[in-house]
């Protein structure tokens, strides 16, 4: 479609500073299209368990960790566990559950929200070494969790002593279990 009130400008008679203004314009708009593209792949990860290597931690203790999907999250100071704070090392691998997934057009990213104090991370991270034992059929639910220190979880079925050894080593807290 043409229409007739659209001039053509040659660029040579615009100055520097008018070019640059039209780039930077033209420049945010496709990091835009950009995000909300990538949003939409991204929003999936809401509430599911994914794991990270650290890659920076924040004056304030917030730490920023590479999702092993390639994406990038942030996990505030709030939603660590008292023990941890603070103690996150940059290179190691950690597990989280993702709170929240908000395009962010000012930072021209997606923010992934993680959080290590979800009751939904014990659960998932039983879920997770049960698939891993290739048992599928057993439903778990964690009904209180004192962050760093227990965790009560309820299961349709008897779960292997591995598997809560092992999330209770990463969670570094006791995990009990009722049937």
């Amino acid at each position: 479609i043409y229409d007739k009130n659209i001039q053509v400008i040659n660029i040579s008679k615009l100055n520097s500073s008018l070019i640059r203004l039209i780039k930077s314009k033209l420049l945010r708009k496709l990091n835009m299209k950009t995000v909300i593209k990538e949003y939409e792949v991204v929003k999936s990860l809401s509430n599911l368990i994914v794991g990270g290597n650290i890659y920076r931690k924040s004056d304030i203790g917030d730490i920023y960790v590479e999702i092993d999907n390639g994406n990038f999250g942030v996990c505030n100071i709030a939603h660590q566990t008292p023990k941890e704070r603070k103690k996150y090392r940059v290179g190691e691998y950690y597990h989280f559950y993702v709170n929240k997934v908000n395009p962010s057009y000012e930072l021209m990213r997606n923010e992934v929200s993680l959080s290590r104090t979800s009751k939904n991370l014990v659960s998932g991270l039983l879920q997770k070494e049960l698939m891993s034992m290739d048992i599928e059929d057993i439903s778990i639910v964690c009904k209180r969790r004192i962050v760093g220190v227990l965790s009560e979880v309820i299961a349709s079925k008897r779960l292997p002593k591995e598997c809560i050894s092992a999330v209770s080593k990463e969670l570094k807290e006791k995990i009990v279990v009722r049937f």
